[in-house]
């Protein structure tokens, strides 16, 4: 296995060396800590360690934040909680994800672990403040999110676990994607030369190949197809579309009539339906947008996946930008592709 990974990273500098359109994207290479050992465990998958009084309580809003749905094809969960039993504490502590909930007022068997693992510090910010939620990386092991959850009493445990379930959330949901990340740009990717006709650049890994190039059009469309194994692969496509626009026009009906626009016109005729997606505000680039995200389907072909647009305006360039991403992929769940698609949709970058 290790002269596969020296032999598989000579073949990447041999790569880079040779080609000059072809570079490194750096920016996750600090996200691993190799002096510690592997972590272990799915990328998807929490296991939460908590005394069971703790657990009676906190187990219906961790299961309600964590286990969240994107709606694609079907109801697909962002992660899976699992409880880990305190005998086995040996074995899981190494694993990749890990929520720790203790009270420490309580001699029960994870608080009494948790006031022996946590520095000094961070216990005298509980006894100050009656509470503490703190977070932690590659503690135990190499790529690994581990969240401490304390409180000095029941009642402001269970209440502190209830009141930050969207940030506990949001610190899995972000270690997620830069670990995607950190797996995607271990191969090379396209040059900023590569986007010259462009007035953005992306940080595209080179086994995706050009699919749809419209200069006059302003749209551009990379696709994976790994052409190599099964039909058991998916089909991974990402986009970008741009216009000019003087001032901000961009809105939820923008969004879905250009969108519905460029996927009937490059993608074969690929539609989607009212009932088929969802609609929300966010924050992209620093800026006010739009994204959608549900599933696609081609009456032509028989055939239907999962898709994700995201609108916003360039107040610098006065423009007006796109990022789509879809994947269609039979045998199995999308979400997993989809933040692929999405963490290469976020090194998206106007130029200056």
């Amino acid at each position: 296995m290790k002269s596969k990974l020296i032999l598989f990273l000579l073949l990447v500098l041999v790569f880079l060396g040779c080609n000059k359109g072809i570079e490194k994207y750096s920016k996750f290479d600090d996200l691993i800590d190799n002096r510690k050992p592997i972590s272990w465990g799915q990328d998807r998958v929490i296991y939460v360690f908590a005394d069971e009084q703790i657990w009676k309580y906190a187990e219906a809003p961790l299961r309600e934040s964590l286990e969240r749905f994107r709606f694609t094809n079907v109801n697909e969960s962002y992660f899976e909680v699992k409880r880990a039993d305190y005998k086995n504490i040996e074995q899981f502590y190494r694993f990749r994800n890990l929520i720790i909930l203790g009270n420490t007022s309580s001699d029960s068997q994870v608080s009494a672990w948790l006031k022996k693992t946590l520095p000094e510090k961070k216990l005298e910010e509980v006894t100050k403040n009656h509470y503490g939620l703190f977070k932690n990386e590659n503690v135990w092991a190499n790529d690994q999110q581990v969240l401490f959850i304390a409180a000095d009493n029941l009642h402001d445990l269970v209440s502190l676990t209830i009141l930050q379930k969207e940030k506990t959330f949001q610190i899995f949901l972000q270690r997620l994607m830069k670990r995607t990340a950190y797996r995607i740009y271990q191969m090379p990717v396209l040059s900023n030369s590569f986007f010259i006709d462009f007035p953005y650049t992306l940080q595209i890994p080179v086994q995706y190949q050009v699919y749809k190039k419209d200069i006059p059009g302003r749209f551009l469309c990379f696709l994976y197809r790994n052409l190599h194994e099964s039909d058991e692969t998916p089909d991974k496509y990402i986009s970008v579309y741009y216009e000019k626009m003087d001032s901000n026009q961009v809105n939820q009906e923008w969004l879905i009539k250009k969108r519905t626009e460029f996927a009937k016109k490059y993608y074969e005729g690929d539609e989607f339906k009212k009932e088929d997606f969802n609609i929300s505000k966010i924050q992209f680039n620093n800026a006010d947008g739009w994204e959608i995200f549900g599933r696609w389907q081609n009456q032509k072909y028989k055939i239907g996946g999962a898709f994700q647009s995201i609108a916003y305006w360039d107040a610098t360039k006065k423009m007006a930008f796109i990022i789509d991403s879809s994947v269609f992929y039979p045998a199995g769940e999308k979400l997993g592709y989809l933040l692929e698609l999405e963490t290469i949709g976020n090194s998206f970058k106007t130029k200056p």
